[in-house]
């Protein structure tokens, strides 16, 4: 039809076109979308966004990414807009092939030419990792996370089988769990046979009122793993590893109205292309040496760098803190007349940030600026923590004051650095008043804001107010993790009190009712166990009977028993804590009080000195002086 319209010299509308390219999008016809963008150039008509966008769409549904990528490269070089929809199909593709390295180079484009990414693309881009270390600090490098962020994390632990980092994110650290992150969880498992972690797993799901499905069923019975989520053990380069890569800068300097569009492309020919292999391997694996190395053999072989290499560099020295070889390469980029970008001017920022140079930092950010280009939250965040570590949270605040005038809104993790950092410099009373200021403008704090606080409470021995920031937390329906319950916990057993009884009384209020019972480990029984023994020998039996509690000894075999009947092994502290306070007990007891009790202290002191023993003897061997 579109041809039949050409020939009788009909000038097809550019609305036409588009609907052509989204049919063949629907039907994963790359070529055929191909054509109909060549046609629409030869009509005369000016492509706009929309065309390219679809036909990049179409051209990866159609797995062929390099016509997606050639016509993305057009964008650049006519200065068409480039959005989120015109790099998302190509991040995902390249996601979806397990190719990490071209993911990252086009998210990081996007992130360049728009300022951010999605959540979801961030997501995609985790869900191509195949090692956990590197998934881990991607995972780290992103701005907000979701359920599905930590599911892909899931699975990538859960590809090598590391079951043990797959039930510390499941239980610890995600703030809900649905049916994928159990099922995935027991794919790790099912993947090392491990039956046991299997169990617990199940059980938790059970407790959370998920029900299994048939992939629950397959990963415990028919052990299968390779076949459960269709993943392949090894992942391979995508066939287009080798494309064309463009030129950001070139873009940037288009949108600025910048004549000096110029950065040569990486070469293709094969000795260059494995230069840039090796040289991406040694940064990642923050190999200084070596990586300096490949770029001096690349530089005397006449290879020219691409922008992208430039900023690798920064970017690895910026994380180690070298500050004076990122400047290097900077000053390198601005020679060769390279542009540099947001990303770079962050990267800079970053490098001066860890070591509380403010001055550099706004040195970098003012030359940023001056170059009209527009700074991203990452800049502002590291400049915020450029103030914070050099002591100075009022010009921390300042900064995060100061965002909107450069449309950028603090967001949530904006809020958190700045909350962090007080929180270490001991200002809690302004860590109190960033929350409160969060929300009075809309904003919902997270897990961590809360954390930050209730962990630097307990840090500076105020529990009490790390129980009020508890409350907070849950009401807003996040679940506290168990690290952050037993820092609360820890602080109230090592309080120092004018009065013992109120020290013991509320460590205990804490742990009997606060304290969620699967969080109740060894450990914490010991603290508890550790704090009674520590306070027995001053005479607070009976205020500790009016405010509704037993006297200690029946309180700690309370916990005691609990303990063992819980399933938990008592180990040398449990035991020297009974110890200690029975021998108390029997010292400070009056008179009638002991003819009370003695035959009790007698039997179970003689039932934990008989224990006691039996552990060292078990663990040590008789006979080699160390039991006594």
């Amino acid at each position: 039809m579109l041809t039949k319209m050409m020939t009788q010299r009909m000038k097809p509308r550019i609305q036409t076109f588009n609907v052509l390219l989204g049919a063949f999008g629907k039907a994963n016809d790359a070529v055929g979308a191909d054509h109909c963008m060549q046609q629409l150039v030869a009509s005369g008509r000016n492509v706009d966004c929309q065309s390219c966008n679809t036909v990049i769409s179409a051209c990866c549904r159609g797995s062929n990414v390099n016509l997606a990528i050639k016509w993305l490269n057009e964008m650049v070089t006519n200065s068409i807009p480039i959005g989120g929809s015109s790099l998302a199909p190509i991040i995902v593709h390249f996601s979806q092939k397990g190719d990490v390295e071209n993911a990252k180079h086009y998210h990081g484009f996007l992130v360049d030419v728009v300022g951010e990414a999605s959540t979801e693309l961030w997501n995609a881009v985790l869900s191509a990792y195949s090692q956990p270390n590197e998934a881990l600090d991607w995972f780290n490098l992103m701005p907000t996370k979701n359920l599905a962020t930590y599911n892909s994390l899931l699975k990538v632990f859960a590809k090598v089988g590391d079951v043990d980092s797959c039930k510390h994110y499941l239980f610890n650290i995600m703030p809900s769990a649905n049916i994928v992150s159990y099922n995935t969880c027991l794919h790790a498992c099912a993947k090392t046979n491990d039956q046991a972690s299997a169990n617990e797993i199940m059980a938790a799901m059970k407790k959370a009122n998920i029900k299994p499905d048939t992939i629950t069923t397959n990963s415990i019975v028919d052990r299968k793993p390779q076949t459960i989520f269709g993943w392949n053990s090894t992942t391979t380069r995508s066939p287009f590893s080798s494309v064309r890569q463009f030129s950001t800068s070139a873009h940037t300097s288009n949108t600025n109205n910048n004549t000096n569009t110029s950065t040569n492309v990486i070469d293709t020919q094969d000795v260059g292309k494995q230069m840039i292999s090796e040289l991406q391997t040694h940064i990642k694996n923050m190999d200084e040496r070596s990586a300096r190395h490949v770029y001096d053999k690349m530089v005397g072989l006449e290879i020219q760098p691409s922008f992208g290499v430039y900023n690798m560099f920064i970017q690895m020295y910026a994380k180690k803190g070298h500050t004076r070889n990122a400047e290097e390469f900077f000053n390198t980029m601005l020679n060769k007349k390279l542009q540099p970008t947001v990303i770079t001017y962050g990267s800079m920022l970053h490098a001066y940030s860890l070591k509380g140079d403010v001055k550099n930092c706004i040195r970098y950010f003012d030359m940023m600026l001056s170059k009209r280009i527009t700074p991203n939250r990452f800049a502002f965040n590291h400049l915020m923590n450029a103030h914070l570590k050099s002591s100075n949270p009022t010009g921390a605040i300042e900064v995060l004051e100061n965002m909107p005038k450069y449309g950028i809104k603090p967001d949530v993790i904006s809020h958190n650095i700045l909350i962090n950092g007080l929180c270490k410099k001991n200002e809690m009373q302004q860590a109190v008043s960033v929350i409160n200021r969060m929300e009075n403008a809309g904003l919902k704090p997270d897990e961590y804001s809360y954390g930050g606080l209730i962990n630097a409470f307990c840090l500076y021995s105020k529990p009490a107010s790390a129980v009020v920031w508890l409350d907070r937390l849950q009401k807003a329906d996040f679940i506290p993790t168990q690290n952050l319950m037993s820092n609360v916990l820890t602080a109230f057993c090592k309080l120092e009190m004018s009065s013992t009884s109120k020290s013991v009384l509320q460590t205990t209020n804490f742990f009997d009712d606060k304290m969620p019972s699967n969080y109740k480990n060894l450990s914490a029984y010991n603290n508890v166990l550790e704090l009674i023994a520590r306070n027995a020998d001053k005479e607070d039996v009976e205020v500790l009977q009016e405010c509704g509690k037993s006297q200690d000894v029946e309180l700690a075999e309370k916990y005691y028993n609990t303990m063992v009947n819980g399933g938990m092994f008592p180990d040398d502290g449990t035991y020297t804590s009974m110890l200690e306070l029975y021998s108390k007990k029997g010292t400070f007891f009056s008179k009638h009080k002991i003819q009370n009790h003695t035959r009790k202290l007698e039997t179970n002191c003689f039932k934990f000195v008989c224990l006691f023993l039996y552990e060292k003897i078990t663990r040590y061997g008789a006979g080699n002086g160390k039991v006594f």
